[in-house]
């Protein structure tokens, strides 16, 4: 199984990076910032350099691609960083790192039709498009 990690420059979003890889998941990661997850992508790989880690790195649409999403951002980058990937998150799994706010203002998205225009309108509803 492949899962997606978006903001993974952090300590929080390293952590599960090398926890899901290490039990032999296919883990692909992103950031707003290439330099930054190409940084992550090195201290993770350096410091598991023992463990065989399946680990890519990706822009932020191809990380939210697979099946089951993660978003590893702080709480007030949350909404930001599933506004960029919206289009991609229909009809996966996606969990937020942080409060429930972000997964409450996300849901009306995940649950739409799979189009382009519905999923716009579901994002505008929500009121993260603003």
């Amino acid at each position: 199984m492949e899962i997606g990690l978006l903001g993974v420059t952090g300590i929080a979003g390293r952590a599960p990076v090398a926890r899901l890889a290490d039990i032999r998941r296919d883990v692909v990661i992103g950031s707003r910032s290439e330099y930054r997850a190409m940084e992550s992508y090195d201290t993770i790989l350096e410091k598991w350099s023992e463990r065989s880690l399946s680990i890519r790195l990706a822009d932020n649409a191809c990380t939210a691609n697979p099946e089951v999403v993660i978003i590893a951002t702080p709480w007030d980058a949350a909404v930001a960083t599933a506004r960029l990937v919206a289009v991609y998150l229909y009809r996966k799994v996606v969990t937020f790192m942080s409060n429930a706010t972000a997964i409450e203002a996300f849901t009306a998205v995940l649950l739409q039709p799979n189009n382009w225009y519905r999923t716009r309108v579901a994002v505008c509803l929500t009121g993260i498009d603003d």
